[in-house]
């Protein structure tokens, strides 16, 4: 999940790769072209479900201390 925040952040701070991601990013919200964010709001996700389960089971839980990227805020 670290990983895939470093990746997100460095992709916002370069040139978007295609015309597309460029207008998104123009005229879209914060992050919006960004596919290395897309996949860690996945990964996010998928981790905040996990949990969910393992606490609907009476499992002990894992802590993701991982925020989203600077540039969200």
């Amino acid at each position: 999940m670290l990983a895939a925040k470093a990746r997100a952040e460095l992709e916002e701070e370069q040139l978007a790769p295609t015309l597309a991601r460029t207008f998104a990013r123009v005229s879209g919200p914060p992050g919006a072209g960004n596919a290395a964010l897309a996949e860690f709001q996945e990964l996010r996700s998928d981790a905040d479900q996990l949990n969910d389960l393992l606490r609907e089971k009476g499992c002990a839980t894992f802590p993701i201390w991982v925020d989203a990227p600077e540039f969200l805020k």
